[in-house]
């Protein structure tokens, strides 16, 4: 699984696809307009209106994006609209899900980011490194990790923003077809649909030779699916090794 992406950063994020369809319990959007919060003032979207008891409504969802690490969901429903539940991490301040209609969504421990139906890119949450201010300009994608943010624009080049302790504002070179961020490191799928990796305070270990359709960070590990369905994993550094799963797959 992978943190933070909308068809997919840190913590883990599950994510249904554009066309993935999901009834779920969910707070209703607010109107109040969001923004990136500095350190002393983190947000959190949808706050602890589970804990509470608030009233839930049941909305249908296109893409589910959520934290693992923490207890933060998003979902995007069938009008384009984002309804958030739980909170980030080190959040003690309410912000509502931003108003308006968008295409993909990726949720990770402190900050979301999101694209507008004009493709521009808006980010939420914690803001201490600039992760949750995104660059003006149009996106195809975009994937949120922790203190950090990375999109993808509409040529296929990436460009990220946020803290950069271990490189991650430095993402290879080229086209792109998808971007996906764990917690100190990316992994994209180049045009070609190769595998490139960058970042990670404890040494990346080199992705998988082979094309893939679909590429998903976790906190220490990567998992990843090839053209033919087949699901292989590999971990950072040299932690344990991953044991890859049997069968055909779709999306991890």
């Amino acid at each position: 699984p992978s943190e933070g992406e909308s068809a997919d950063g840190e913590g883990e994020a599950l994510d249904g696809g554009q066309g993935m369809m999901a009834e779920v319990s969910a707070s209703p959007a607010q109107d109040a307009a969001p923004g990136p919060t500095d350190e002393s003032t983190p947000a959190d979207p949808g706050g602890e209106a589970l804990e509470q008891g608030h009233r839930q409504s049941s909305f249908r969802f296109q893409a589910i994006s959520t934290s693992t690490l923490t207890r933060k969901t998003c979902g995007l429903d069938m009008e384009g609209q984002i309804h958030c539940w739980g909170r980030f991490s080190l959040s003690d301040v309410e912000v509502p899900a931003p108003p308006g209609r968008y295409r993909a969504l990726s949720v990770t421990t402190t900050h979301a980011c999101a694209i507008r139906d004009d493709d521009t890119a808006l980010c939420w949450g914690r803001d201490a490194d600039g992760q949750a201010t995104a660059p003006q300009g149009k996106f195809v994608q975009v994937s949120a990790g922790t203190g950090f943010s990375c999109g993808l624009r509409p040529g296929g080049t990436m460009e990220c923003w946020g803290h950069n302790d271990y490189g991650m504002l430095d993402p290879p070179e080229g086209s792109f077809s998808q971007v996906a961020l764990g917690p100190s490191f990316g992994c994209a799928l180049r045009s070609d649909s190769r595998i490139a990796c960058w970042g990670a305070p404890v040494g990346m270990a080199a992705p998988p030779e082979g094309r893939f359709k679909h590429v998903a960070p976790a906190d220490v590990h990567i998992c990843a699916i090839r053209e033919e369905g087949a699901i292989v994993c590999w971990s950072l550094g040299d932690m344990e090794p991953t044991h890859d799963r049997p069968g055909t797959f779709l999306q991890t």
